[in-house]
């Protein structure tokens, strides 16, 4: 296995982010979401565009091997009031989300998904911030990873009705919260 690099996007990546985020969330939700749901998401919230406008706040990391992006994760201030998320805990005044992690699905299995997280957490932890997120009910595996990371179950959100997501019960959000605190005995990781 070669080692990937862990480093903060560039406007040049903005094309490439977009091309990621759109295969990985179409291969995802392809059997949970009708192809008109799929179709909004990659033309609204995936887009190039949509993508250029959220880095003007966020912080998207990526993934390389050998010059090549398998992946990338999004972090940015909570700005979801806690009672649109039905937790039942309160978040500390600076809480980031973490929005998304996408690993293209040749990719996965190797390792970064971890990578990204830990840099993700890294940037939380050089803020003195919880960090945030939310994560389909379905997804054990993406839970189990989080777990793994210190995160624990807080809340949930039902997300907007898609009459095909519904059915295959996809229609629910788990919230996951990691304190600032130093919970996890590993070491963290520099970013590159």
């Amino acid at each position: 296995m070669n080692a990937q690099r862990i480093e903060r996007a560039r406007r040049a990546d903005l094309p490439e982010l977009a091309r990621v985020a759109q295969t990985v969330h179409a291969h995802s939700f392809a059997d949970l979401l009708s192809p008109a749901a799929l179709r909004r998401d990659i033309e609204g919230p995936l887009s190039a565009w949509h993508l250029r406008m959220q880095a003007r706040s966020d912080l998207f990391l990526v993934a390389r091997r050998k010059g090549v992006m398998l992946g990338l994760a999004q972090v940015g201030v909570c700005d979801t009031p806690a009672e649109d998320l039905w937790l039942p805990c309160m978040l500390s005044p600076g809480a980031l989300e973490l929005r998304r992690i996408y690993v293209l699905p040749t990719a996965q299995g190797q390792g970064i998904g971890s990578a990204l997280l830990d840099a993700a957490i890294e940037v939380a932890g050089q803020a003195g911030a919880d960090m945030l997120l939310d994560v389909w009910a379905g997804n054990t595996s993406a839970q189990r990873l989080y777990a793994r990371a210190g995160f624990v179950f807080c809340g949930n959100r039902m997300l907007p009705p898609d009459t095909r997501a519904h059915r295959r019960g996809a229609s629910l959000d788990l919230i996951m919260i990691r304190r600032h605190r130093d919970r996890i005995a590993r070491p963290a990781k520099a970013l590159d």
